[in-house]
């Protein structure tokens, strides 16, 4: 209770009146706990302050690690260009929030083809261990940066035609092998990539700024041939047609205007009118780019090409063209070598960038066309030859040296000898595979020369695929047998001098007879080609073989099987190794029709231990019997020369009866066409697939089978 007030006195007001009441004292547990209530709230205070202190000497702390760590990155990267075009694009294009992306996508195997309408498989491209890589992240406060990252392992272009001397159009060097080795040394097994570019960069308004640029290719093999070519062109035409009425549209762009139409109804179509009311497209800016280091790798590509007579038909224009391309088209090896390439702090536009480059490229091949006129077979590539003679001397004489004073005393005699050895040998492999190169290239490109001018069309094609043949021979003795055989065919070539005359006097009259008689002029020609073509493939097979082997690219697959139906069909291996034996088969039974698949029945025949796999072709226009490994053709019987199949016991082997043209007979010109029935035979270990193979060809000897009836 609070205590009485004071009465009220004059001593109240007076000095001298006695003393006024004082106030009662406070316990002391009041002081107590009042000092304990201050003491609590200060060290209240006192730990808010602490805390908030902490705070903001961590954030502190942050802010100068940030800005040391933007520093050093500074420091350590290379240094990016940040002109004024940079700074304005990178105000107008700061995204409202970044998004960080990290995509990883790899493919073991990519294989795409080139279909034509018959259908055909033109070009398979075959992609090996492709490894691609994107990532997006805050590089700074202006813009995020973009990397990405292309590794393809390996890369080849095939040619899937069946009749192909070239039978790959793009691969890398290391992927050939020797004909005749089970062990392929492919560039696809090495872990070394064929093609990698790497890329860091900045995408703003109207600029592409890249911090670097990387773009590294192994080195390639191009091989090029005619009949390809000329296929490419027939399947592109009807393409480049359809884009030119697509672009000649009235109202397609980059158009000129109709005319407008005379007369006409209200109900006519003015088509004139519309590019009138369309609003004319503003001119889009182009975009800059910005290029602090663009390297490109050194480019090494071997060069091949391959003329196989296609042009030669009627006409000065085609005659002249198919000399030309004889001529200066038949390339064995041609080194293109371009030296790496780099560009610092560049800005300009996109088409300016590329223009830059493609023009350095092009003014850097240029000293190779000197080398180019020296590496055609006419010439016989006198200059690589005598570079290679050059390195076999090196490697006999000062490698061996050069081996010895690297190793030292350390090394010992060993390493020395063994060098020596290798040196050695390999000079002596080059005494014997140069000259025979320079004699395969000579006088293959002369006897191309020799059959070109016999006008024969007909011949010209044969004869090339005869000497440019899919099969190469991989031995000096199989090169012999097959130079043999066209020596033959050039001696019984020289008949037309007589056959050639008296068939065109009798069908044509004194017009033919001039004709022929020019025509059989020319055949003397045919035992010089003979000659010619004995030496060139008596020389490939030497420098195919096995100890002088030089290289060749091989496809990824075969080609797959056309159907009577023209549908494509999911690729089977089986069928595509048995189609493959039409590549080995004469093209004279087409007649310029198209063969399709009907059957392959597989017939396997033991030797011992060994059992080889063999395959009874059928298509629509023949049978034929070979091996599948190595592809070889036993005989080949069109289905209109079949006349009886029989299978006895104890069900070995199936007989096979044909009507045979005797050709020397035929060519007298008579009305009637003599003919000899052959006796062949298709040998097997399991009768179980020569019933299968013979019931079916029963059937074709017949003419019971609808796909042969309707075949055409």
């Amino acid at each position: 209770p609070n205590p009485p007030p004071a009465a009220a006195g004059p001593s109240a007001a007076g000095p001298g009146g006695p003393p006024a009441a004082r106030q009662p004292r406070r316990t002391t547990v009041e002081l107590l706990r009042g000092s304990v209530t201050a003491t609590l709230r200060g060290l209240l205070r006192s730990g808010h302050a602490v805390r908030h202190g902490a705070r903001r000497t961590v954030r502190a702390v942050e802010v100068e690690a940030m800005a040391v760590r933007s520093v050093m990155q500074g420091y350590l990267a290379p240094p990016e260009p940040l002109p004024l075009i940079l700074l304005h694009a990178s105000k107008g294009s700061q995204p409202r929030f970044i998004v960080k992306i990290d995509v990883v996508c790899a493919v073991e195997r990519l294989h795409v083809s080139l279909v034509n309408g018959v259908p055909q498989e033109l070009l398979q491209l075959a992609l090996h261990r492709l490894h691609l890589r994107f990532k997006q992240d805050l590089a700074s406060a202006l813009q995020p940066v973009i990397e990405a990252r292309l590794d393809v392992g390996h890369v080849q272009v095939d040619n899937q035609l069946h009749r192909a001397s070239l039978p790959v159009v793009l691969a890398p060097t290391a992927a050939a092998t020797r004909p005749g080795e089970r062990s392929r040394r492919r560039a696809a097994d090495a872990d070394e990539p064929t093609i990698v570019v790497d890329c860091r960069f900045h995408q703003m308004v109207g600029v592409d700024s890249f911090q670097h640029l990387t773009v590294r290719v192994a080195p390639l093999s191009l091989m090029l041939e005619e009949s390809l070519l000329f296929e490419l062109v027939d399947f592109a035409s009807p393409l480049l047609d359809a884009l030119v009425l697509v672009r000649g549209h009235p109202c397609g762009v980059g158009t000129e205007l109709p005319k407008r139409p005379h007369g006409g109804g209200a109900h006519a179509p003015h088509l004139w009118e519309w590019p009138l009311l369309a609003p004319e497209p503003l001119p889009a800016l182009e975009r800059q780019v910005v290029v602090d280091v663009c390297s490109v790798s050194a480019i090494a590509v071997d060069v091949k090409l391959r003329a196989t007579g296609q042009a030669a038909g009627t006409g000065q224009a085609r005659a002249l063209l198919a000399a030309l391309l004889t001529i200066f088209g038949n390339i064995d090896h041609f080194p293109l070598r371009v030296r790496p390439h780099t560009v610092r702090r560049h800005l300009s536009s996109w088409d300016e960038f590329t223009r830059r480059l493609a023009t350095h490229y092009a003014l850097a091949a240029a000293p190779s066309a000197l080398t180019l006129l020296f590496s055609l077979n006419i010439t016989g590539g006198i200059p690589e030859l005598l570079v290679s003679a050059l390195a076999g001397l090196y490697g006999a004489l000062l490698e061996p040296v050069r081996v010895g004073l690297l190793l030292g005393a350390d090394g010992g005699p060993a390493e020395f000898l063994v060098a020596l050895r290798d040196g050695w040998a390999d000079l002596g492999r080059k005494v014997v595979l140069l000259p025979s190169l320079f004699l395969y290239r000579v006088s293959s490109a002369v006897s191309e020369v020799l059959a070109l001018l016999t006008l024969s069309p007909i011949y010209i094609q044969r004869h090339t695929r005869g000497i440019y043949a899919s099969e190469v021979p991989v031995s000096a003795g199989d090169g012999l047998e097959d130079g043999l055989g066209l020596l033959v065919a050039g001696i019984v070539g020289l008949s037309g001098c007589v056959s050639k005359p008296y068939r065109g006097a009798l069908h044509h009259g004194p017009s033919g007879l001039a004709k022929g008689l020019v025509q059989g002029v020319l055949c003397v020609l045919r035992p010089p080609i003979g000659v010619f073509d004995l030496l060139t493939k008596s020389c490939e097979g030497l420098t195919n073989s096995s100890i002088l082997g030089s290289r060749r690219h091989a496809r990824q697959q075969q080609p797959f099987a056309l159907h009577p139906d023209r549908l494509v069909t999911p690729f089977n291996e089986e069928e595509s190794r048995a189609y493959a034996l039409l590549s080995l088969c004469s093209s004279r039974a087409t007649a310029g029709r198209t063969e399709f698949f009907q059957h392959a029945h597989p017939v396997e025949l033991r030797s011992g231990n060994h059992i080889e796999r063999r395959v009874v072709l059928v298509t629509t226009l023949r049978v034929a019997y070979g091996r599948l490994d190595p592809l070889e053709l036993i005989f080949e019987v069109p289905l209109e020369r079949m006349a009886r199949v029989e299978l006895h016991e104890p069900y070995t082997h199936i007989i096979v009866w044909t009507w045979t043209e005797i050709k020397v007979l035929s060519d007298v010109g008579t009305s009637a066409v003599p003919n000899v029935v052959m006796e062949r035979h298709i040998h097997g270990s399991r009768p179980s697939q020569l019933r299968a193979a013979k019931d079916h060809l029963l059937l074709l000897a017949n003419q019971e089978d609808g796909a042969h009836l309707r075949r055409t």
